[in-house]
């Protein structure tokens, strides 16, 4: 049996400044953090369609921080996440680093992390849509270098509590990038990973969007929340991002001071420390024949994910 589906004794490692922002900021404390993980724990153990859980507190706590630690809609985003995977796992699974196509799009930028963090002290996700070649690379493949750099994001408790930037040069971007995806697949995406990645996007900002992209943003954005919309910023280049993003911890080619070759490095070693519990999510699952009997899903979730899967309604994020 694998260790992160044994229960561990969490143990704090946060800062003093990080421990006062997420009580601020997400109701964290010592008393809250220990019920809430119990329960979380008690209800995977009780709850027969959910199969090979990950019950260690890194990844149980990331659900409770994005839900500011409302165990039942705790609850309903694990359910949305597990059943995200499993249903889309030509999206989803097999995101590894040891992925031919993967890592090709890490090198060339395509998803990456900065190493020094922005204004707000959140990391960075940076994104060269440029640089994928349609001619080699899959919508698929994107989305598991993507999905990657999120769900290694994801290991470090301090993006789970204080969220992440992401930052996209769409520069480069052609009519044969978007023949790799086509709008309403975009929009699925999006509409399906806003409800279930237990993630806080709390600023996009979008460099050098090209006039043929409009339509398909204008299209993408009517699918995200309000406040996920309230987070969005457009740029004519890349100098324009200092509100937010300051300009020196850009790659060398866009104002900084360390060149984007050197950062992919150092994400590719970052990636790596953390392949193996990245992997270990695909063990997850649902039995859907079991929840249709069970009487221990929320209705509202039970209905999403047996009856209305792949929906597009809106959800209001934290």
């Amino acid at each position: 049996m694998s260790s992160i589906t044994i229960p561990d004794k969490y143990v704090c490692t946060l800062s003093e400044e990080l421990i006062k922002f997420a009580k601020k900021e997400i109701r964290e404390d010592e008393k809250t953090r220990e019920q809430a993980l119990a329960q979380m724990r008690d209800w995977i153990a009780k709850t027969d369609y959910i199969k090979n859980c990950r019950i260690d507190a890194n990844f149980l706590l990331r659900f409770l921080r994005v839900k500011k630690f409302s165990v039942p809609m705790a609850q309903e985003t694990l359910l949305r996440y597990i059943s995200m995977r499993q249903q889309h796992p030509h999206w989803f699974h097999y995101s590894s680093i040891h992925d031919p196509m993967v890592l090709d799009l890490i090198n060339r930028g395509v998803a990456f992390a900065l190493p020094k963090k922005d204004k707000a002290g959140r990391r960075v996700m940076f994104t060269i849509g440029g640089n994928i070649d349609p001619s080699v690379h899959t919508a698929e493949g994107v989305m598991k270098a993507i999905m990657l750099t999120f769900e290694s994001f994801l290991e470090d408790e301090e993006v789970q509590i204080r969220g992440f930037s992401h930052v996209l040069d769409e520069s480069g971007i052609t009519i044969s990038h978007l023949v790799l995806w086509n709008p309403t697949e975009i929009s699925r995406i999006f509409g399906i990973c806003e409800r279930a990645m237990p993630m806080r996007h709390k600023r996009l900002d979008f460099v050098r969007l090209p006039m043929l992209l409009n339509y398909v943003y204008e299209l993408v954005v009517t699918f995200m929340s309000e406040k996920m919309r309230s987070r969005i910023r457009l740029h004519k280049d890349s100098s324009h991002l200092c509100d937010g993003v300051d300009q020196k911890i850009l790659p060398k080619e866009y104002g900084g001071e360390v060149p984007l070759a050197d950062m992919i490095q150092l994400f590719k070693e970052e990636i790596a420390s953390r392949n193996s519990r990245v992997e270990d999510l695909d063990q997850m699952e649902l039995d859907f024949e079991l929840m249709k009997k069970s009487s221990n899903t929320p209705k509202k979730v039970s209905n999403d994910i047996l009856g209305m899967r792949g929906s597009f309604k809106r959800l209001e994020i934290d």
